[in-house]
């Protein structure tokens, strides 16, 4: 009996089969074992710093906000452009981007809790920025942060839109007098002696209260001390002696309305640009949240009855503005408070505070 043949396709295609599903299989495995690109869960904000402080000064802003920092040798120019310490290696550039980010804040209120990245959209970045608000802070100063993005998450061409949100409510003594600052305007480089009235009810002063502030003072409002130190306005809180409560004549205003009406209330009583914007987003926080609020502007008698204010030389115009307020939870009547419009002439200083009400 002869052998019968058996024909190789038989045994060679079950061998081809199990090969290729044993490569298919091996093909898997190596494709799940290569690494995803690590996603932020949260955008991190690191604060830099230098030796001496947290904040920049103002000559050193103009060319530090929007520089898309993607790579190691990118960072250390910027940290020793400006002599911040080194917080980054090169490993953290591994998988991502940092975006210089300057925000306004001070040494003593207001400060920034953290910077989160909302939308990234035409090309426009919008950046929530959390603040913890006081409520007597000192003059605003500029903290310099990076905001960390997924590596090509951005490029190069791109706007910053930034959201400042007060993330508590603080407790404001209602017998404090806060954030009055006040800004010095002469016509030409002067010598300025400035003393409050009644320096016993002083809290806070920056620069710091010696039996009064000696600075010079320039037309755009530049000041300078006896040790060549800049600010922009001179800051003091104390308690107040007057008595607080809502009067026959003020303005009862929605929350939601807060910043069309101090606009068009602080033109009239004489601050500029940048002061409105200032006393605006100091107090609109404090505002805005309630259902409405009572406001009352104190006269210039009020004022000076609780904190004279002395200056030498003397000014050719004194604009003090100082507004007590009240949240309420609904509308009351009362009689519209007539304001008399300021207009500002030659030597000019400017005041402006607020007070709670508690009555």
């Amino acid at each position: 009996m002869k052998n019968k043949k058996i024909n190789p396709l038989i045994i060679i295609i079950p061998i081809v089969i199990v090969l290729l599903i044993i490569i298919g299989v091996l093909i898997a495995l190596n494709f799940g074992s290569v690494k995803k690109p690590i996603k932020v869960k949260s955008y991190e904000s690191l604060l830099l710093k230098n030796e001496d402080s947290y904040y920049m000064d103002e000559d050193e802003l103009k060319d530090f906000e929007g520089k898309l920092l993607t790579s190691y040798d990118d960072y250390k120019k910027l940290i020793d452009e400006y002599n911040f310490t080194e917080i980054l290696t090169k490993d953290n550039f591994t998988d991502y981007d940092y975006l210089t980010v300057l925000t306004e804040q001070d040494y003593c209120g207001g400060n920034v809790k953290g910077i989160k990245v909302k939308k990234i959209e035409n090309n426009k970045i919008y950046l929530s920025i959390e603040m913890e608000a006081t409520c007597g802070p000192c003059p605003v100063e500029y903290y310099p942060f990076l905001v960390r993005f997924n590596k090509n998450k951005v490029n190069e061409k791109f706007n910053i839109d930034k959201d400042y949100i007060t993330v508590n409510d603080p407790d404001c003594d209602p017998n404090v007098a806060y954030k009055p600052i006040i800004y010095l305007y002469p016509l030409g480089e002067t010598s300025i002696k400035v003393n409050l009235g009644r320096p016993n009810k002083l809290t806070t002063t920056y620069p710091k209260y010696d039996n009064g502030w000696e600075v010079i003072a320039y037309p755009n409002g530049d000041l300078l001390d006896n040790d060549g130190k800049y600010y922009y306005a001179l800051y003091w809180e104390g308690f107040t002696t007057l008595e607080k409560n809502i009067r026959d004549t003020g303005f009862v205003i929605k929350g939601e309305d807060s910043i069309n009406f101090l606009e068009e209330k602080l033109s009239i009583l004489g601050l500029n640009d940048k002061e409105k914007n200032e006393f605006i987003m100091y107090w609109l926080p404090k505002l805005e949240v309630n259902n409405y609020n009572y406001i009352y502007f104190e006269t210039m008698d009020e004022i000076e009855q609780d904190m004279s204010l002395n200056i030498e030389p003397k000014p050719d115009k004194i604009i003090r503005v100082r507004m007590d307020y009240k949240p309420l939870n609904k509308y009351i009547d009362v009689q519209e408070q007539v304001l008399i419009k300021e207009e500002r002439q030659g030597f000019t200083v400017v005041e402006w505070g607020g007070t709670l009400i508690n009555k």
